[in-house]
């Protein structure tokens, strides 16, 4: 079943990606599991951003293991780049596979192997979608934990999911709990949901004014200055570092930005 399944969504794909502008490159630089460097034949490097999918940051987990795998399979190798759009940050977001190859593109590969969500937000592909729904059926990669953090709420501070038992309503007429409350956990808050699972988030990340060490904090690939979210150079283009804390940027070799001084 899952082999005709694949087959269809081969030729599905096959159809798809060709109408898409491609051109060859070959890979300099792995930032994560979803971000690449590549150099084109007349010595332009671009920033590639996997298309429809989003790895685990680096510091969580399986982050290690899906930047891994993506340089695995094409560091230092010829690819085939099929773009799709050009994000908010100057990156060209693609479909990336090796040269001459018609197999799954890299984009699914990393979805087969768990080490990926589907990024519904930006991309409605179905053929993604039943990659993922097939690693996570298998429990493949990050699917192995029973609750996997989402990076898009890992970049907002959310650091774990656990039940914790509702709040009791303040009065005594019947009111259920909005999914909007939040409550205090032991100095950590609680964003409840209607699904009865709280998000724990950090004190580090509940706000700057806790800690001058508290982030998030993003990093400028060129001139390796790191900024704070309150900062107009925040979303720079090259701004695509993500650090937690103001320590490990520094100690990534990246110096504070003397604007806004985080």
């Amino acid at each position: 079943m899952f082999k005709r399944i694949f087959i269809y969504l081969f030729l599905f794909n096959f159809l798809l990606h060709g109408l898409a502008f491609s051109w060859d490159a070959k890979v300099v630089g792995v930032s994560d599991g979803d971000t690449i460097t590549v150099l084109s034949a007349d010595e332009k490097r671009t920033k590639i951003r996997l298309y429809g999918i989003d790895c685990p940051e680096k510091h969580q987990a399986f982050g290690q293991k899906a930047k891994k795998f993506t340089s695995d399979m094409v560091f230092g190798k010829s690819v085939e780049i099929k773009s799709v759009t050009t994000d908010r940050y100057g990156r060209t977001v693609a479909w990336v596979s090796m040269s001459g190859h018609k197999g799954p593109t890299l984009n699914e590969e990393l979805l087969q192997a768990g080490l990926a969500w589907h990024y519904k937000k930006y991309s409605t592909d179905q053929t993604l979608g039943i990659h993922e729904q097939y690693a996570k059926g298998e429990k493949i990669g990050l699917w192995s934990d029973p609750n996997p953090i989402p990076p898009w709420d890992f970049r907002r501070g959310v650091v774990s999911i656990a039940n914790v038992p509702m709040p009791a309503p303040k009065v005594k007429t019947y009111s259920p709990p909005r999914a909007s409350s939040t409550s205090r956990h032991y100095g950590t808050s609680i964003i409840t949901t209607p699904t009865n699972r709280h998000y724990e988030i950090a004190p580090s990340a509940q706000s700057a004014s806790n800690s001058i060490d508290s982030g998030p904090f993003h990093g400028n690939n060129d001139s390796f200055i790191f900024h704070s979210s309150d900062c107009r150079f925040f979303n720079c283009n090259t701004c695509t570092e993500y650090f937690v804390t103001r320590q490990e940027a520094m100690s990534a070799g990246y110096s504070p930005c003397k604007i806004c001084n985080p």
